[in-house]
């Protein structure tokens, strides 16, 4: 299951806070957790970032976001997680579920 990480970072945290943080989150393996399939990772010079991501279970979006609370007590200022789709599947998804109405909304006439 896709998923889409928004987050912005404690911009009264010290940058090297940041960066020691990332560093040992990455050595030591942590991060991308087991369960996690990377997709992008970027950030932003006002530090705000996307995460984008495929993990299976519920368990495996947890560890995404509380190995870096865990890391580093503070470093988000907010962070949202929610299931995400691409564009063309959304669309998809909507004209399926359009077609699916209008037919019971006929019916019912």
């Amino acid at each position: 299951m896709l998923f889409l990480c928004y987050w912005e970072l404690n911009e009264n945290m010290p940058v090297v806070d940041h960066l020691k943080i990332g560093k040992m989150l990455t050595e030591s393996g942590l991060f991308p957790p087991e369960g996690v399939e990377l997709i992008r990772f970027d950030m932003t010079p006002d530090y705000w970032g996307i995460t984008i991501f495929k993990a299976a279970s519920a368990e495996a979006v947890f560890k995404i976001v509380e190995v870096w609370r865990m890391a580093g007590t503070g470093i988000f200022k907010k962070i949202n997680v929610s299931p995400a789709l691409t564009v063309m599947d959304a669309k998809a998804l909507a004209a399926n579920l359009y077609q699916s109405f209008k037919e019971v909304e006929a019916k019912m006439k």
